[in-house]
């Protein structure tokens, strides 16, 4: 996974991203509410971008949303007081930290707001394209 280069003569180690956001449509926060340091450091669950409930055509409700877990404390400095780490995982065995420069992407599970999409307006924007 790592590779080795050769720069100006000197060895150095190319790592790949760690971070999961990386495209510039990422870089856009989710419209709702932010994480706050209050809630960094006491919230159990978090919730990346936007959580939609999609309604089906006999009225059926999908609620899609990605559920961050807390998987350990955050950390937190004495030396820059606002700033945070939060370790998450999602799913099985993907493991990854929110950083305090990525709580515009996250909002916690208790100020979770889903938007309603109905399908049939869902199909009028597929069918414009």
């Amino acid at each position: 996974m790592y590779s080795v280069r050769q720069k100006d003569g000197a060895r150095s180690i190319s790592r790949p991203c760690l971070r999961f956001m990386c495209s510039e449509e990422s870089q856009k926060g989710s419209g709702q509410e932010m994480i706050t340091f209050d809630q960094a450091v006491n919230s159990k669950e978090f919730h990346f971008r936007e959580c939609k409930i999609t309604i089906g055509p006999r009225g059926g409700q999908k609620i899609s949303r990605e559920i961050w877990r807390r998987n350990g404390m955050t950390q937190t400095w004495k030396t820059r007081p606002g700033e945070f780490r939060i370790p998450v995982k999602f799913g099985l065995n993907k493991c990854n930290q929110i950083w305090h420069y990525d709580a515009d992407k996250f909002h916690a599970a208790e100020d979770c707001r889903p938007v309603e999409y109905p399908l049939q307006k869902i199909l009028e924007i597929i069918a414009e394209s």
